[in-house]
């Protein structure tokens, strides 16, 4: 199939806006980890959150299960994938 210029750039521009959609919300959830204020509105880096969350007796459990989930569905996907 054989595109215009015009069609290729406008092809372009969609996915462009597409992607950034995606991704947007995931960098700035990245973002607003290191906030140093309780805000939506970024104020600065800080990691003094990260301390009390990962002294949490919970979330670390929480982690360590997300962890053994990913490594179980790893080895899963591997074996499956060498069929």
């Amino acid at each position: 199939m054989h595109l215009s210029s015009a069609a290729r750039r406008i092809i372009a521009a969609f996915t462009g806006l597409v992607v950034v959609f995606l991704w947007a919300p995931i960098v700035y959830a990245g973002l607003l980890a290191f906030n140093k204020e309780k805000s939506i509105i970024f104020q600065g880096f800080s990691t003094e959150w990260w301390g009390p969350t990962l002294r949490d007796e919970e979330v670390r459990r929480a982690l360590w299960g997300s962890a053994k989930t990913a490594l179980a569905s790893t080895i899963i996907a591997l074996i499956l994938g060498t069929l």
